[in-house]
């Protein structure tokens, strides 16, 4: 289908999808480096004796079977299903500052089979006897939601597990050209490429003409280290911590002037991965996101101005959550009007009556957390006043500001 733009602004548009056309290489033209499959079918596997539907947790990644609903951009955790699970709203998000670093979420299915077989049917890599899981991979959303808060929803997913046909899998040869193509897809410009096409399904032959950013030197680090500390939540992702660490990493800055973004979060990085590595403060990641869309608008030679018109014309769901979406002075989401986020933060009414409060009362909320294994638990959950919310389009102009101050405008 045909993307259809605004008039007013569909020459600004325009040039931004010949900037995607400009780089002159595209996903495709990596061959077999690149395998963009899927691991299980839902039904078919079910069928065969591979996977049969069970509700549990589970011990290792070799038990999981990942589902869509399972991760949200630049979230490998973003939810687990409930205890029990029957429909697609059957799923509690999680809370990333209280969760142990071995976690594992609940799954919906399980081998079926003996590890042996179960391993044995796993898909290889081309030519070779090398099972694709045994290596970290993306995951992605396989419906494309054109009309949702985002199209394109990537994830970095640990060795072990693998996924059923609502997701499709990525590997990559190198871990470098991975997180290239995470960073890449957990941004907005590209979000807004698929969007573009209208497509209702990350289809490979879509995905292959997604274009090869192949940045160098200190603008690789920055991408991969925002995109290894939105991921690496968990101990899982520790030897890839360990393997792609750059000393780099520790010279990058927040590109905001926040004290909720401590400037720790770079330069106390070591290539020991530890609890405290990834970034787990709602804020924080919202500002590694944004971020990210700066440094691949800038890869891609987009202007402020384009990334700015794709953000407020094509992404009209998420920009309606920004609006709404109220931080307090720790980070975390004290209210927040997005879908995608059910039981986080406080109801419309609590909101309405704490919004106004002074600098350092404190809000609290007990919960009822029964997205870990040993059943439900109650959690009291603080929110510090003052609350505010951000703004996308102005948080863009100030990361875009500096660093032209640290790097020169681009060309």
């Amino acid at each position: 289908g045909q993307a259809r733009f605004p008039t007013v602004h569909a020459t600004s548009l325009l040039a931004v999808l010949q900037k995607f056309a400009a780089v002159p290489r595209r996903l495709g033209d990596l061959g077999d480096d690149v395998v963009i499959t899927m691991h299980w079918n839902e039904t078919t596997a079910q069928t065969d004796g591979t996977i049969r539907r069970e509700t549990r947790c589970v011990d290792g990644p070799e038990d999981l079977v990942l589902s869509g609903p399972h991760f949200f951009v630049g979230n490998p955790l973003s939810k687990t299903p409930r205890a029990r699970c029957v429909t697609s709203a059957d799923y509690d998000g999680f809370d990333l500052e209280a969760m142990p670093e071995t976690y594992w979420p609940r799954t919906n299915y399980v081998p079926a089979c003996d590890a042996a077989e179960y391993r044995r049917r796993l898909p290889r890599w081309p030519g070779t006897d090398r099972v694709m899981t045994d290596g970290y991979w993306v995951a992605l959303r396989a419906m494309l939601a054109q009309n949702g808060e985002r199209t394109l929803i990537p994830a970095l997913m640990p060795p072990g597990l693998a996924s059923v046909h609502t997701c499709q899998a990525i590997h990559a040869r190198s871990e470098t050209l991975l997180l290239d193509l995470l960073a890449l897809m957990s941004s907005l410009p590209c979000d807004y490429r698929i969007r573009s096409t209208g497509a209702g399904g990350a289809y490979q032959s879509l995905l292959t003409r997604l274009p090869l950013l192949e940045p160098t030197g200190a603008r690789r680090a920055a991408l991969h280290v925002r995109a290894l500390l939105l991921n690496c939540l968990t101990t899982a992702y520790a030897p890839l911590w360990a393997e792609v660490f750059d000393p780099a990493f520790t010279r990058e800055t927040w590109l905001a002037s926040d004290p909720r973004l401590p400037a720790s979060t770079f330069t106390a990085l070591g290539s020991t991965w530890s609890w405290e590595t990834p970034v787990r403060s709602a804020l924080a990641r919202r500002q590694l996101l944004v971020e990210l869309d700066v440094l691949v608008a800038r890869e891609l030679k987009l202007t402020l101005d384009e990334l700015q018109t794709v953000y407020r014309l094509q992404f009209p769901v998420l920009r309606q959550y920004e609006h709404d979406t109220w931080y307090d002075a720790r980070g975390r989401i004290v209210f927040t009007a997005n879908k995608g986020l059910p039981g986080v933060g406080l109801t419309r009414s609590e909101w309405n009556g704490v919004r106004h409060l002074p600098p350092g009362e404190v809000v609290t909320r007990t919960v009822t957390d029964d997205t870990q294994p040993g059943g439900p638990r109650q959690r009291v959950i603080e929110y510090v006043a003052p609350f505010d919310r951000r703004d996308r389009v102005a948080d863009y102009a100030t990361a875009w500001a500096m660093l032209d101050a640290r790097e020169g405008s681009p060309t």
